[in-house]
């Protein structure tokens, strides 16, 4: 028979886990019914293959151009979201990326990281090889993947960094292949669940 404590915390587990499916699954649901709406939805992906979309398999759908793969990252926990998440996460969106876009060589890929975690402006600073701070999480985002996705140079100061994004990835892709993903990469962190409004027919 379990204890009242072990009961209490099988539920507090459930409950957690499952607010963490909440905004993915509501995401999801959003994303379908606007395409559907549009007239531009031809697919949606549902439990898919690792071998289809790596990581990129918590939202996934298919318009006329387009493919949009979500990695979805959702917490009811007062928490930031930083340099170290983030790389750790960079290797399965590349991943992910690539075997779409094999998959649908005629259509552009978005390799999307939704949160509902602000980005880290605090803490632990990234650091450049000599070990000097160079910036917050928040600042990386801004000078590093900003840049890299409008297709601009980066600041000679996040040249190891960027070095460190390449090697991570350099068995997945190649070096121009890493480029056009940053361009297609869209991040987005301390998301706001939108409401859904249904139009009457």
């Amino acid at each position: 028979m379990l204890s009242n404590s072990v009961g209490k915390l099988s539920r507090a587990g459930e409950r957690a886990a499952m607010s963490g499916y909440k905004g993915q699954y509501d995401e999801f649901a959003r994303k379908v019914y606007d395409c559907i709406l549009n007239q531009e939805l031809v697919e949606i992906r549902v439990a898919d293959t690792e071998e289809n979309v790596g990581k990129l398999d918590d939202i996934c759908y298919v318009t006329h151009n387009e493919v949009h793969a979500y990695q979805v990252k959702w917490t009811i926990a007062e928490s930031t979201f930083g340099y170290s998440d983030f790389v750790e996460l960079l290797p399965s969106i590349v991943d992910g990326w690539k075997k779409l876009c094999e998959l649908y060589p005629d259509k552009i890929v978005v390799p999307h990281l939704l949160t509902n975690r602000k980005s880290a402006t605090r803490g632990k600073y990234i650091q450049d090889n000599i070990g000097k701070k160079i910036g917050s999480f928040a600042v990386f985002r801004r000078e590093v993947i900003d840049i890299l996705h409008n297709g601009n140079v980066v600041d000679a100061k996040w040249e190891n960094i960027v070095n460190d994004l390449k090697t991570r990835t350099n068995e997945i892709v190649s070096e121009e292949e890493f480029y056009s993903f940053w361009r297609a990469f869209d991040f987005v962190t301390d998301y706001v669940d939108a409401t859904i409004k249904i139009a009457d027919a």
